[in-house]
């Protein structure tokens, strides 16, 4: 996951991002909603942005089952939220 964070790392430098702009971390921890782990980490670290990937799950599948991309564009506060298809 490193090798692939980093990646995307290099993407945004090569955009023009400046190093200490660019903040990559990752959090392992058991939680039983990973859609309320991204909150809380957005909540402690206070970002301005979430950009979150759209699974591709089909609505009915999302309406039972919820999805992470949904939660967390409806219950973040304070930041704003893009989901990327």
């Amino acid at each position: 996951m490193n090798a692939v964070l980093d990646g995307y790392r290099e993407i945004l430098l090569g955009a023009g991002f400046k190093p200490n702009q660019i903040d990559v971390r990752l959090v392992i921890r058991q939680c039983a909603s990973i859609g309320d782990a991204i909150i809380e980490e957005q909540e402690k670290l206070r970002c301005c942005i979430v950009v979150v990937g759209r699974r591709g799950i089909s609505h009915n599948e999302e309406f039972i089952f919820g999805s992470t991309s949904s939660k967390i564009f409806h219950h973040a506060t304070n930041c704003a939220v893009m989901v990327v298809e």
